[in-house]
Parts: C-alpha cells; structure tokens; sequence
C-alpha cells in the first residue's frame, strides 16, 4: 500500500512543472542537499529545497501557469518533494486561477488554494501569521476565511478582525510583481458584469377597447403570438467570484429590444389580424424579478383602422427560474405580465389597454 502511495504520489509530482523563479530584486539564495545557489531569474527550484531571501528582497516563483508564490524578505520558505511549501517566516502573496498543483503549510496547518489569492505574514519568531484573504475565499482548518477581514493564526486557533478596503488594496499594492494578475483578473471581472439574455416568449393577450367619451363596456378580443427579445444586463453588486446563481439573483440594470408577432381574433373594432410589432425595453432585476418599462411601435393593418400614435407604452413584471437542475446549458424559465395602453380610431376613438401573460425561455451568455 505503501508503495503504491509513493508511485502516485511520484506519478503526480513528475507530471508538474517545475517551479522557476520568474523575478527577483535583491539577494536570495536556494539551498538544497548539495549546495546553496544565488538565486537568478529562469532558475528551477528543486523538489527538495530552502529558498531564502534577505531583508528587502522580493522573488516571484512561478508554481503552475495559473498559480504564483511571491515572497518578500526575510523569509525562509522549503518545497519539499515538489509539491509541498512549508512558509517558514516572510511575507508571501499566493495567487492562483484554478486549483493550486501545490500545497501550503502555515503553522502546521495545510492548504491547497483554489481560484483565489491571498498575503500570508509570518514573523521570524513564528508564534503566529497573519492571514488576509485579497481575493476570493480561503479554506483553513475547517473554517472559510472571507476577504474583508485579518486573520490571525496561533496554536491552532483562528482570530479575526476587521481591515478597511484602502489598507487592504494598500497591501496588496506593495506585492508589485503579482499586481498584473490582479488587473488582469479585474479586467476578467468587468467582462463578467455584463451580461446578455436572449428570450423567446409566447404571448398569450386580452385586448379591452374603451370608446372614449362614452359610458359603454368594453369591447374584448384576444391574441396569442410569440416574441423575441435580446436583452443586455449591466450588474451592480457583482461578487468577486461570481457563481451561476449571481448572474439570476444579483442587482442589474436592463436594456434591450424585440419583436412580437400576434394574431388577434375579431372584435366589433376591428377585424381578425395579423400584428408585427417592435418594442424596447429598459428596467432593472434583483433576485429573479425583473421589472421593466416598454415602448411598442406598431401600426394596424387592418382596413378602417389606425392608430392615433404607432407607440404604445406599458409596463412588464417578470420572475425567473434557473433550470440549472433540469438542463446543462445556462438557461432559465420566466413566467411575467405585461400591461401596455394605446390608442385605436376605428369608427370611433378607442383607448385600448392590452394585458399579456408571458411565458419565456431565456438563455444567457
């Protein structure tokens, strides 16, 4: 069992790049069984080694190409069969995209990072460390140590309190070599703030034409037809790491635009009818209901019939369900209301309110 253990375990490690120093300013030096080397920009660092900086130097090592450990002096920090760093003292900065390759040991206690990063202090006299979490989350000793907030390890328990963001991002400032990752992954996150739906949804409508100036009911007609819609979501309270279930319940700003097509049954106004129309929309959503305000423009074809203004204006209420339990792809399931107001001349003017329920399928990307 033993040997089979240590053949995976050599199996894993054989298949891993090896970790290289990618920069450095000031001394440092790597210490192995054999020798101990000045430390020099492409320099591999051996499976078993000690890499050692002086006071004021700064090293980037690059562990994986989605996964970096800088280190600034004096620290003392040892791989050990190329998988696991224990930080001995120093300040260090573990960024990664993905699952970390490698492992971190801090006061004993292990880690293996996952899309996250996170500054790691850790005075030569090693009674505790300092934990701030940059980005993401951390999961250490069975708890889950969440960016806003300074962790403090020491025999085996973790403290917290709090930091503000400017002396956070001034900490995160000072590791000059990981900052490019950081504008990167901010980049990557302004891209994920916008986000686009496109909705394909049957109309189903009832039609109440009022003549206006006179006491009489209503004259009612139904439609039924399809629409689609492409819509554009701007987000404003986006996680830093966001989920699939941020992209449904998170506050956003809405604009977009469609085109409907309904056939409406005849009524004393107007005949049977073939309606194509065109509509804008702009409005906002928050925890699956969206709320939208609508401009239609249509004009009616029917003989005898026209329209006082081509534009109709209402209001729209929509609730979406993710399907994420029913399908793979990112789609959702809305069911919503709509309430539009026009005007119609026929052989008299009539103020035409048109309800409509909406069933849709929506699809994000």
């Amino acid at each position: 069992m033993k040997f089979a253990l240590a053949l995976v375990l050599g199996t894993f490690v054989f298949g891993l790049r090896a970790a290289t120093v990618e920069h450095l300013d000031g001394p440092g030096f790597l210490q192995d069984a054999g020798a101990s080397t000045p430390l020099a920009r492409g320099l591999e660092v051996p499976a078993e080694a000690h890499v050692i900086l002086e006071k004021g130097s700064q090293a980037l090592i690059r562990i994986s190409p989605g996964t970096t450990l800088e280190i600034h002096g004096p620290a003392r920090a040892t791989l050990s069969s190329g998988v696991f760093w224990n930080l001995e003292f120093g300040r260090y900065l573990v960024f990664t995209k993905g699952l970390s390759p490698h492992r971190f040991r801090i006061l004993g206690e292990m880690l293996r990072p996952d899309e996250t990063a996170f500054e790691i202090e850790i005075p030569l006299s090693r009674a505790f460390a300092q934990l701030l979490v940059a980005w993401s989350s951390v999961r250490l000793a069975g708890e889950t140590l969440e960016p806003g907030r300074v962790y403090v390890i020491e025999k085996g328990r973790i403290q917290s309190g709090t930091i503000t963001a400017e002396e956070a991002l001034k900490r995160r400032q000072t590791y000059q070599f990981s900052e490019s990752f950081f504008r990167r992954m901010d980049d990557e996150e302004h891209a994920l703030s916008l986000r686009n739906q496109l909705v394909f949804t049957q109309v189903s409508a009832l039609n109440a034409f009022t003549r206006e100036g006179s006491t009489d009911k209503s004259i009612n007609s139904t439609a039924f037809g399809l629409r689609a819609e492409w819509i554009h979501k701007r987000y404003l309270d986006f996680p830093k790491r966001p989920q699939r279930i941020h992209f449904l319940r998170s506050l956003a700003v809405r604009l977009g635009g469609g085109a409907t097509y309904l056939s409406s049954a005849a009524s004393d106004v107007q005949g049977a009818s073939q309606i194509l129309s065109s509509h804008i929309v702009a409005g906002g959503s928050w925890r699956g209901l969206s709320v939208d305000a609508l401009v239609n423009y249509y004009k009616p074809s029917n003989s005898g019939v026209s329209a006082e203004s081509p534009f109709a204006y209402g209001v729209r209420g929509l609730y979406e369900w993710d399907l994420k339990e029913f399908t793979a792809n990112d789609m959702m399931f809305g069911l919503g209301y709509s309430y539009t107001v026009s005007k119609v001349e026929s052989f008299a003017v009539f103020r035409t309110v048109t309800q409509a329920l909406n069933l849709a399928f929506i699809f994000n990307f």
